[in-house]
C-alpha cells in the first residue's frame, strides 16, 4: 500500500460508451495537499444533459 503524501500528483480518468452510438472520456489531474486534494485541471464540472 502507498501512503498518500502532500505533493503527490495523480491522473484520474473515466469514461462511458454506448456500443455503436457514442462514447466519452474525461480526466482530471489532482495534487494531494495537507488537508485533501486540489484539481490541477481547470474546466467546468457541471453535468450537461442533451436530448439524443
Amino acid at each position: 500500500m502507498t501512503v498518500l503524501q502532500a505533493g503527490m500528483t495523480f491522473a484520474v480518468d473515466g469514461g462511458i460508451s454506448i456500443d455503436g452510438v457514442t462514447a466519452g472520456r474525461i480526466g482530471d489531474s489532482v495534487v494531494v495537499t495537507e488537508t485533501g486534494f486540489e484539481y490541477i485541471t481547470n474546466y467546468p464540472r457541471e453535468l450537461l444533459v442533451t436530448d439524443a
